[in-house]
């Protein structure tokens, strides 16, 4: 009976092995699925001139959302001093920033009348989508905000900026990225030899802060640094956006603004707030805010092109200003109703 008694227990002590076995394994395969669900190559690398070893923690987006933006991009364009005048201005604006927007739209028609332009409604009311129907040259696109997490649903951490611009960039070779409060005085002639230079991209405007005074730390997880820099790092604004579907301004800025927008942690840290509290500014020290997909592209920039502002922002200062209140600079020009 004794000798029974332990031919039993080792099939139990088998039969359990087994089970745990087979459980490791199955939690092992869930593990690697999750994993790859996750497009390849979601972890930040700093670029060259960034000067920095670290990699960035990797981003939680799956390929289920990214296949709804068709990404990953399979064309590029190649930009020459033809083909970089060839893009569409693109704009984004709810209920409460329509009238702003209004002399926004007459300054592109005034200054760049060939040029197109894609308006997305992020909540207008009816009566607004009715008056976009009649400004020439404005083709009027609704956001679907059930596409993407919920958090891109929150206008206040600008989630929706890159989205709409990865949207964009599937029809179009270029956009220009303007908020409602931007008004241009003149057309992009002067700087095309610049963004040329940069093979797609250009900012214009810049803050009286460093980037680092309105960046929440736990950022710097996700796209490393060299910190002692940032200390002199001007914030460039992101109110106002020239980018071309080229390889290099796409793969080395925009993807990783794309995923970092995507994933609520990385654009939007937990308790991160736009209020700050500039009696604390100093050179180098933050001060308590978050400027989110602004900070996000200021450290992608400035790791890209070595902490060498003067490469991608424009030269000419002169293009634009900005206004944050609706005004009458400009008038509107009105088209038929298809």
């Amino acid at each position: 009976m004794g000798i029974w008694n332990a031919i039993n227990h080792k099939k139990y002590v088998y039969v359990f092995a087994a089970i745990l076995i087979t459980m490791t394994i199955v939690f092992r395969i869930k593990a690697f699925y999750d994993d790859n669900k996750l497009l390849d190559c979601s972890r930040y690398t700093p670029p060259p001139l960034a000067n920095i070893t670290a990699v960035g923690r990797q981003f939680k987006v799956t390929r289920d959302q990214l296949k709804l933006l068709n990404k990953p991009i399979k064309e590029f364009v190649t930009l020459t001093r033809k083909s970089v005048k060839n893009f569409v201005i693109v704009i984004a604006v709810s209920s409460n920033h329509f009238e702003e927007s209004i002399d926004a739209i007459a300054s592109v028609q005034t200054h760049m009348p060939s040029n197109g332009i894609i308006y997305y409604d992020l909540g207008l009311s009816q009566n607004q989508i009715e008056k976009l129907k009649y400004f020439c040259n404005v083709k009027y696109r609704k956001f679907n905000y059930n596409k993407y997490a919920k958090h891109v649903r929150n206008l206040r951490n600008y989630a929706f900026k890159a989205v709409i611009i990865q949207e964009a960039l599937e029809t179009f070779d270029g956009i220009l990225w303007m908020d409602a409060s931007v008004r241009w005085m003149k057309n992009l002639t002067g700087i095309y030899s610049q963004v040329l230079d940069t093979d797609g991209f250009l900012q214009f405007g810049y803050c009286f802060h460093s980037n680092m005074a309105v960046t929440d730390p736990r950022l710097y997880a996700y796209i490393p640094t060299r910190l002692k820099r940032q200390r002199n790092m001007p914030c460039l604004a992101a109110t106002a956006i020239l980018w071309y579907r080229t390889k290099d301004a796409y793969m080395s800025l925009f993807h990783w603004w794309l995923m970092c927008a995507l994933d609520e942690d990385c654009i939007a840290p937990k308790g991160s707030t736009l209020s700050c509290d500039f009696r604390k500014h100093s050179k180098g020290r933050y001060v308590g805010c978050h400027r989110y997909d602004q900070s996000v592209l200021n450290l992608l920039t400035s790791n890209l092109w070595g902490y060498n502002v003067t490469r991608y922002l424009s030269r000419d200062q002169g293009l634009l200003k900005f206004i944050r209140k609706p005004t009458s600079m400009y008038s509107i020009h009105y088209c038929p109703s298809d």
